[in-house]
């Protein structure tokens, strides 16, 4: 082992008085043996400097684990539930959007008999997570006028069937009327690249629900995108 002495310069005789005859040490490099080191023993405390093939662990693990080795080392392990919330819910989970299946005119229903564009928007608002309800509306007389202190079709509607809106191709002659005293009613013009044609709709809901609406239509052209870009349809 090399030690580094101190370089300062010392005297080369020995002080008077002294009795050793070893000379004192001198600035350079000195030579020392190495220290001897210090050999440790095993430890018995660990289980892994016991062990010599992989039975050995393989039998230290079934002490550790309490199980019988001469009885059935299998256990049942219980499904693993399906984790439902970490899924993405659809975009209208929960919503509930009516449409007028039949017209009630004087007292006599007439079914409404609606294009197979119109059947195809509600397959999409379907497939957007949404719970498309059909609605019986009343048709008023041609002498009606629609205020706000008559009986209003939408809110009777919406609130029967705890609706978010309601969806009609084209001007609904049931719903139509009371987008005049302030009641959203929302026209939007779609075109289905898928089938090429175009589709009409119109959105009314409660006077609250102006931005719902915003928000349906948004989502509805999204879907509609989804499907076009699905292969094979």
């Amino acid at each position: 082992m090399l030690n580094i002495l101190d370089t300062a310069p010392c005297a080369l005789n020995p002080s008077p008085g002294t009795t050793d005859n070893k000379a004192p040490p001198r600035g350079g490099i000195e030579f020392q043996p190495a220290a001897t080191p210090v050999v440790q023993g095993p430890r018995f405390d660990i289980p892994g400097p016991m062990m010599k093939t992989v039975r050995d662990p393989s039998l230290s693990l079934l002490a550790l684990s309490g199980f019988d080795p001469v009885g059935p080392v299998m256990v049942e392990v219980p499904p693993v539930m399906e984790n439902n919330a970490a899924k993405s819910a659809p975009a209208l989970a929960d919503w509930r959007i009516g449409y007028a299946d039949e017209y009630l005119r004087n007292n006599a229903r007439e079914m409404v008999e609606h294009s197979s564009v119109f059947l195809q928007a509600l397959e999409v608002l379907r497939a957007a997570g949404a719970e498309v309800v059909p609605v019986l509306a009343l048709l008023p007389d041609s002498t009606a006028h629609f205020t706000l202190a008559s009986s209003n079709e939408i809110d009777e509607r919406v609130s029967e069937h705890r609706l978010d809106a309601l969806v009609s191709d084209g001007q609904s002659p049931a719903f139509h009327g009371f987008c005049k005293t302030g009641y959203p009613g929302v026209c939007q013009i779609f075109h289905d690249d898928l089938h090429g044609t175009k589709v009409v709709l119109w959105f009314y809901g409660a006077r609250w629900a102006r931005e719902s609406l915003s928000a349906l239509i948004r989502v509805y052209q999204q879907a509609m995108q989804t499907r076009a870009d699905i292969p094979g349809r």
